[in-house]
């Protein structure tokens, strides 16, 4: 039996392995059934997983502090300026 690990970040099991019990397609997306011995069966999104070629984790946080400061600067350029009526 196939074993998948879940890589979405934000899933509550993200990390964890589970076993897979079946493959659907659910609303034309491939989905696979898996076991937990806790919670019984659920579904998710096979692109949820490390089974997804497509799926790439990110590496580096989206926002850094320098963009941060960079958009800080923006808003305040924006804010700054006077308004037309």
């Amino acid at each position: 039996m196939e074993w998948v690990e879940i890589i979405h970040p934000f899933h509550p099991f993200h990390g964890r392995h589970f076993k897979v019990l079946n493959t659907k397609k659910i609303q034309g997306k491939d989905t696979f059934i898996l076991q937990d011995s806790l919670s019984g069966t659920f579904a998710i999104l096979r692109e949820w997983t490390d089974k997804n070629s497509e799926y790439i984790q990110p590496t580096a946080s989206i926002l850094s502090i320098q963009k941060l400061l960079e958009l800080i600067e923006l808003l305040d350029t924006i804010t700054k300026q006077p308004q037309k009526d």
